[in-house]
């Protein structure tokens, strides 16, 4: 996978110097009427057809998404904004010419209602330089449109649908670059740069500019200075205050794991080491197609997206075999297939599928042998939402197996605070216990979660969001509880950073032993870049300016309290840990 900073740089430059707007945009009294039939030529390309494995996968995802691949589009003159005009049930509207204010309508909705990203980032605050209608077609390699419903890596507030730009991450060396004259002086230029080192390092530039004097002619009512008398008649007049100019540039760099001989660039999965004498030898790796959940369960291990999911099976001579399985399309609701958000061992050649819908708000799980052989039909509970938990890219499992054997699932993100719980499924069984549900909304006194923890026993750590209502994928977290699943009783946790200050800090992945869970807790880094914690990428202080160290600590599952049990340099990072039982 890439590893990678972002960094966005966004000039605009207005070239009336009277003008205190930021793109030196048209005026807009009753005498402009602007013909925008002759602003600028473009290249009719009709219906672009897509094309590609991925750009099928998000076509035919459980979401109302289409996929436009772009690549076909690069060394045109088109912007993205009328590549997206040839998606039904988009409508773009641009108020001149280039430079423009441009509106987006997604199936009725527009303004704040429809979100655009770049590779997941929002561009909510951005400036007009990454206008939809600024930027070159040749600048992505992919186009994602989500109406209505949109994944949770988005947030929750795009009520009127998602436009996600996603950018070339291929590892390869290129250089491509374009260049368009047209009418009113227009000149529009666009430079992809990509260089990828023998040892994984990975930079990628793309910059583009775009000049016009948008000096075309209007029709309109006309003053006489001499008196301040304005026509009856109408003229025609050629605009002189309207040049525009803007720029615009993203670095990115970071480094690829297929250089290392890994599971490869841009790809999600598990590689599968074997201890042999003391050292370490890969055995075999699990690759899916994008984000997704790993894990183990028996002598299996399993890298699972959507209904893709690579299985690796050892057997105790350490020979390795894999497979992929099962098919979960054939439990579509309303040809909207279930995604796999956790894989419960409960043993005894025994599986727990959950699976998460996003056009139902109830929990769903699969019973299935350990090859999957026999997959029965889902069974549903609506006294829950979804088990599913997620910060942007990431995915987080929702389940655990107590030490008795129960397997207890959550949903911390519903929108119906009542159906923020547990439930529990009895050793053996194949349906939920119909007599067990805990209210851990009400438990909380009204706050959401997007982890669950097994410790040991039938303890579970939970992580909350740190505001109270805050259930969007992209809030901070940190604040954290013990969760007791017999006596349904939550214990906050003490000795860790304080929740108000979570922003600063990023959780790691722990682990459970013993009546103890083990946490890392970091202090913020200035970059973005990887980490675990649903907070890491809120982070407001640098290392430079924290006095804070990277910190492992111990909480005591019978009491909630927290102490230090290691703690390493102030430029190190503990992101993971795993705790080898016997």
């Amino acid at each position: 996978m890439i590893k990678k900073k972002l960094l966005l740089l966004g000039i605009t430059v207005p070239m009336l110097l009277l003008s205190a707007d930021v793109a030196a945009q048209h005026p807009h009294d009753g005498h402009y009427r602007p013909d925008t039939t002759a602003l600028k030529r473009t290249q009719r390309l009709g219906e672009v057809v897509v094309r590609g494995k991925y750009v099928d996968r998000v076509n035919k995802s459980a979401y109302n998404a289409v996929a436009i691949d772009t690549r076909k589009l690069r060394n045109t003159n088109l912007d993205l904004a009328h590549a997206l005009d040839r998606v039904a049930g988009i409508k773009i509207r641009e108020e001149g010419g280039v430079g423009s204010a441009v509106q987006l309508n997604l199936n009725g909705f527009t303004g704040q209602h429809v979100k655009v990203f770049i590779d997941g980032m929002p561009m909510d605050n951005s400036n007009t330089s990454f206008g939809l209608n600024n930027i070159p077609a040749g600048f992505a390699s992919q186009l994602q449109v989500y109406k209505g419903v949109v994944p949770v890596d988005f947030g929750g507030d795009a009520i009127g649908g998602v436009i996600n730009i996603v950018t070339d991450h291929s590892p390869r060396t290129y250089v491509d670059a374009s260049y368009s004259y047209g009418s009113f002086n227009t000149h529009r230029s666009n430079i992809a740069l990509g260089w990828t080192g023998k040892r994984g390092f990975v930079v990628r530039f793309n910059a583009y500019q775009n000049y016009s004097d948008n000096d075309y002619k209007v029709k309109t009512q006309w003053t006489d200075l001499s008196n301040s008398t304005i026509s009856n008649e109408e003229g025609w007049f050629r605009r002189f205050h309207d040049r525009y100019h803007n720029e615009a540039a993203v670095l990115r760099q970071g480094s690829v794991d297929e250089a290392k001989g890994g599971i490869g660039a841009g790809k999600m999965g598990t590689r599968i080491y074997q201890l042999v004498n003391g050292k370490l030898i890969e055995k075999g790796k699990n690759i899916v197609t994008n984000f997704g959940n790993v894990g183990v369960f028996g002598n299996y291990s399993y890298g699972a997206l959507n209904s893709d999911m690579g299985v690796n099976y050892f057997t105790a001579a350490g020979a390795m075999t894999s497979w992929t399985a099962p098919d979960l399309t054939k439990f579509a609701v309303d040809d909207k297939a279930p995604v796999i958000s956790d894989i419960l061992d409960l043993g005894n050649n025994r599986l727990a599928i959950t699976l998460y819908y996003s056009n139902r708000d109830s929990a769903a799980v699969v019973f299935s042998d350990y090859s999957f052989s026999t997959v029965n039909a889902p069974v549903f509970d609506s006294r829950i939402g979804g088990i599913y938990g997620a910060w942007r890219s990431a995915r987080y499992a929702m389940g655990g197996v107590a030490d008795d054997g129960t397997a207890y699932v959550f949903c911390g993100t519903s929108a119906d605070g009542s159906k923020v719980g547990a439930l529990r499924i009895k050793k053996s069984a194949t349906s939920f216990d119909p007599d067990y549900k805990f209210d851990i909304y009400t438990a909380s006194e009204g706050y959401r979660f997007r982890k669950a923890y097994p410790i040991s026993g039938s303890k579970f750590l939970l992580e909350f969001y740190v505001d109270k209502d805050a259930y969007s994928n992209m809030s901070t977290s940190g604040k954290l509880a013990i969760a007791d699943m017999d006596t349904k009783t939550l214990t906050w946790v003490t000795g860790v950073p304080d929740a108000a200050d979570m922003a600063n800090y990023s959780i790691g992945y722990g682990d459970g032993y013993d009546g103890y869970f083990y946490l890392p807790i970091n202090p913020a880094e200035a970059s973005s870049q990887g980490g675990g914690g649903g907070s890491w990428h809120h982070a407001k202080a640098t290392r430079a300016t924290s006095s804070a160290v990277p910190t492992i600590y111990r909480i005591n599952a019978a009491t909630g309290v927290a102490t230090a049990f290691m703690t390493l340099d102030k430029n190190e990072s503990v992101k993971v840990i795993s705790i080898v039982k016997k």
